[in-house]
């Protein structure tokens, strides 16, 4: 595995990177570094945790098989931002009021990525699973679904697709051009399958669709964006509950999060202001 991107297009991907952390001071001006401190860069901290996050940011699923000196070689990524980061606060580029922006705006981010996060945690109880299984599954005829299917590999093009479509390009066509998914040579059609065995955000997607319908946002997966059009449906045999637990648990979440979202919403005095007439709005 390598790391050989110039730091200058690191920096520029990973948007804002604060690593810098204040320790403990001895009283002679030198910091007293604990042991969860991997660098000291000028009397900051690098922390254990700071390089466990960047190398998760750089290496993803294979962060776990980096070698020492791949790991290596990250921490002296960390340091080499520290080290640009205390030169710009020496030139008070920190003081600077898009910077102070952007940093603010990377703290709500992780501070919400965080909460959300927490609620992902919070595990579902089997009761509410199987009353969720009879709404959706058992107490109701289970279906079957032919659908086609655009497989991208980023937001950006799945939303071009769906620009596309908006200007009335035919969906099976796209998909023969486009797609790196199953069915592609067949206009994105993969067969008839069951919700099962769909990724769980596309099940999720296809079940709130009717006949001709396509989604109007992408669906993120683990392989990839899609886009997707219901083409028809059939009565089946409903799945057993263990093989769609994922689904409903992904429908809970969803539910959970909506919920939180508006209790905030419920709970808090927003005012948008729009500049350009000088009037304000609530936020409801």
């Amino acid at each position: 595995m390598r790391f050989a991107a110039p730091l200058f297009i690191l920096l520029i991907s990973l948007g804002l990177v604060a690593c810098s952390s204040e320790t403990e001071s001895t009283g002679d001006g030198s910091a007293t570094p604990d042991d969860n401190v991997v660098a000291m860069v000028n009397d900051v901290a690098i922390t254990a945790d700071m390089l466990d996050l960047h190398i998760q940011r750089r290496a993803g699923p294979r962060a776990a098989r980096l070698s020492e000196d791949e790991r290596e070689t990250l921490l002296l990524e960390l340091v080499e931002m520290e080290l640009i980061a205390q030169d710009a606060r020496d030139h008070e580029m920190d003081d600077n009021a898009r910077v102070k922006a952007q940093v603010e705006n990377m703290r709500r981010a992780v501070l919400a990525h965080e909460r959300i996060e927490h609620l992902h945690r919070e595990p579902f109880d089997d009761e509410m699973l199987e009353q969720l299984y009879g709404e959706r599954f058992a107490d109701r005829p289970h279906r079957e679904y032919r659908i086609r299917q655009i497989l991208l590999e980023s937001r950006d093009d799945a939303e071009a697709i769906l620009k596309e479509l908006a200007d009335g390009a035919e969906f099976a066509d796209l998909a023969q051009r486009y797609s790196a998914g199953p069915g592609a040579s067949d206009g994105g059609d993969p067969g008839w399958m069951a919700a099962d065995q769909m990724a769980d955000a596309v099940a999720e997607r296809v079940m709130e669709l009717s006949p001709g319908e396509y989604s109007e946002q992408p669906v993120e997966t683990s392989h990839g964006w899609y886009v997707i059009k219901l083409q028809t449906m059939r009565t089946a045999r409903p799945p057993e509950f263990d093989a769609v637990r994922g689904i409903l648990q992904a429908m809970l979440m969803d539910q959970r999060v909506k919920a939180y979202l508006q209790e905030l919403r419920d709970a808090g005095n927003v005012m948008l202001y729009r500049p350009e007439s000088n009037e304000q709005e609530d936020a409801d």
